[in-house]
């Protein structure tokens, strides 16, 4: 997934912020 922060919510939503 792309860290473009918690926009897709993905398993797991490390990259959110």
């Amino acid at each position: 997934r792309l860290a473009d922060g918690d926009r897709v919510v993905f398993i797991p939503p490390v990259a959110g912020g």
